[in-house]
């Protein structure tokens, strides 16, 4: 009687790269699936629903939601409107809410039009003379994110130093920009940033001879360098198939 071996899926290199290729893309899935997705808040008066940041900021795309809030602790929506677990608290020592003069972040074609990138300017938290206003975003699941934070009041002036991990970052103001957002003028980025038993905690202050504020911010996750190597084998393993296809 002759015995017919049962092929191992995994005896030729090609089916072994097959094999790492789609282990590579499950995990790069469950990587992202365990991170959280973009999350974006917008400091101003819930109240204000025609003043909400809408689509994408520094990062981000259209479409994107935005949580807002004034004070005190809430539980954020990612950018999709998907409730998550993370969220975010607004300690303030001489920390007020204030509404910006929104033709400082008109489209100038229309003064009385405020643009959609000034939705998310125009209102703001601020600290003025040795305030300090702590942002801390609690339940952050494990990995490493950029941080981005915007500070600018209506003012030209009222800019903001923050500091996270013990580093100063500072913007400078200077314009008001009502199409776009340029780094370290209206917002800074803290990139690559581990939370501490799932907490990332920003001060800010003045940078100013005024105020300091603090108009919103993102936290957009990293992917983990393992997936990311893993879905580029991933990647060669599907071009060298349909090669030999």
């Amino acid at each position: 009687m002759v015995r017919t071996k049962t092929p191992d899926p995994f005896d030729s290199p090609r089916s072994i790269v097959s094999g790492l290729a789609a282990l590579a893309v499950s995990s790069f899935v469950a990587g992202q699936s365990a991170t959280a997705a973009l999350i974006n808040g917008d400091l101003g008066n819930p109240n204000n629903t025609d003043r909400v940041m809408t689509g994408a900021g520094a990062v981000g795309t259209t479409g994107d939601v935005w949580n807002q809030w004034s004070n005190g602790t809430v539980t954020l929506k990612d950018s999709t409107g998907t409730l998550t677990v993370v969220t975010a608290t607004i300690v303030t020592q001489g920390i007020s809410n204030v509404t910006g003069d929104t033709s400082k972040f008109a489209n100038p074609a229309d003064n009385t039009e405020i643009s959609r990138l000034g939705l998310l300017m125009c209102d703001y938290a601020y600290v003025s003379n040795s305030g300090i206003g702590h942002l801390t975003l609690a339940n952050v699941p494990a990995g490493q994110y950029d941080l981005y934070l915007y500070g600018q009041g209506d003012q030209t002036d009222q800019n903001t130093k923050f500091t996270v991990g013990g580093v100063d970052k500072l913007t400078t103001g200077g314009a008001f920009l009502y199409s776009t957002f340029t780094e370290g003028q209206q917002y800074v980025v803290y990139s690559n940033v581990s939370p501490v038993d799932g907490v990332i905690v920003a001060d800010f202050q003045r940078n100013s001879t005024e105020f300091g504020a603090l108009n919103g911010f993102q936290l957009s996750p990293v992917p983990e360098p393992t997936s990311l190597a893993l879905l580029g084998l991933a990647s060669v393993s599907l071009l060298a198939r349909r090669r030999h296809a």
